[in-house]
């Protein structure tokens, strides 16, 4: 692909549910909630941020 001048691009799992029609239809799924990178969170539908809290080992 370098040699060609082609740039690779693999779609996430996320990306790839959506190309072919098969997201989740609940809206709370987490098919449907964002990564913000910036605040380490999950976004849901409502505009709400998940935070991780607590892990057990």
């Amino acid at each position: 692909m370098v040699d060609k001048k082609i740039s690779g691009l693999i779609p996430n799992r996320k990306q790839s549910k959506e190309k072919i029609g098969k997201l989740n239809n609940n809206s709370y799924h987490k098919d449907h909630f964002e990564y913000d990178y910036e605040l380490d969170a999950f976004k849901c539908t409502q505009g709400e941020y998940l935070h991780f809290f607590w892990k057990i080992y």
